[in-house]
């Protein structure tokens, strides 16, 4: 089953594939049987979807199910795992399915992990409009997922993953309902798992996201209270690199938003605490410097401002093109926005 390539047979089988052959003209059945059982037995094996497991994944998806009659979940899975090795991925319709089979069947609780990795591919997969559509029933099957298996760290990063693409869709299409429920799920999830980086990560990230959305519609004070939301994030986990990005990015797209000059001379301060308590954060770095290539550049008092904080970023870093000169706003290349 797992042998394969274009090792020279010399006119006649090698052993692998007889002993194939015999099975399936005397056993196929059973030949059915037992490959279904193994690739569950493989699937099993992953639960973190790391490089340690790749080993299983990689076998996973190697195997040869030409002609045998293995379950319809056992081979949603191996098609899964042929995508988290970078080859063909399943459709999302097959992955529900696989989603409802699994539903049904409490035998099948190993294989938790790698059914919620598909189910969250899944929504990365849909388009702006099949993710205001179809991404709600994916969501639903993964959330079934994670409350019978909120013991798994995996399940419930890929709910918070899923949870954050459906927001970012819902952005898109300015759907303020459907934003603010996404968002409020995404918090809760986030409350009741604390200890977990990833859900940290996505719910900052959508925090920023759902930020910037708002500046750019004029909601203004609500864009307050996100940042507000952030920045309490980042006091109680201060040495959590993703949610001090988050908070960096949210600071420095605050600080675009921002026509009052006082409140303009806040943010970059507090901008400028986060880069010199966190020198190393190249995110930060590039915040702080974009917000200050900015600000140089508008009329007072602006500038004004902008030059005083420089000023003091000199006298406490003492080289002020080791500020500006690593980041020019020209080579900002952003994946969050």
């Amino acid at each position: 089953m797992l042998e394969a390539g274009s090792t020279p047979t010399f006119g006649h089988a090698k052993r692998a594939e007889a002993a194939r052959r015999w099975f399936k003209q005397y056993r196929e059945e059973e030949f059915g049987l037992i490959a279904s059982d193994f690739s569950l037995g493989l699937a099993g094996k992953l639960q973190n979807l790391n490089q340690d497991e790749q080993p299983f994944a990689a076998c996973l998806a190697g195997l040869r199910v030409e002609g045998i009659e293995i379950s319809p979940f056992a081979n949603v899975l191996r098609i899964i795992s042929r995508h988290l090795c970078g080859l063909d991925h399943p459709t999302a319709e097959e992955v529900m399915e696989a989603a409802r089979m699994f539903t049904s069947d409490q035998s099948l609780a190993p294989c938790a992990a790698l059914l919620a990795w598909g189910l969250d591919d899944a929504i990365k997969h849909l388009s702006e409009v099949e993710a205001l559509t179809l991404g709600d029933d994916i969501l639903e099957e993964l959330r079934q997922l994670a409350n019978r298996h909120s013991d798994k760290t995996t399940v419930l990063e890929c709910l918070a993953r899923a949870l954050f693409r459906l927001l970012d869709a819902a952005l898109k299409a300015t759907d303020s309902n459907r934003r603010e429920l996404l968002l409020c799920e995404l918090r809760n999830l986030g409350a009741a798992y604390p200890s977990e980086p990833i859900i940290r990560k996505m719910f900052s990230m959508g925090l920023n996201n759902t930020l910037v959305a708002l500046g750019d519609a004029g909601s203004l004070d609500r864009c307050e209270l996100l940042l507000d939301e952030l920045r309490e994030l980042w006091t109680q986990y201060p040495s959590d690199p993703e949610v001090r990005d988050s908070f960096a990015r949210a600071l420095r797209n605050t600080l675009g938003q921002s026509s009052n000059p006082v409140h303009y001379e806040s943010l970059l301060d507090e901008l400028r605490r986060l880069y010199t308590g966190n020198p190393s954060d190249s995110t930060v770095r590039e915040r702080f410097a974009s917000a200050i290539l900015e600000c140089l550049n508008k009329p007072q008092p602006e500038s004004r401002i902008a030059r005083i904080i420089v000023t003091n970023c000199c006298k406490s870093l003492g080289n002020y093109q080791q500020l500006i000169c690593p980041t020019r706003i020209s080579d900002l290349n952003l994946q969050e926005d």
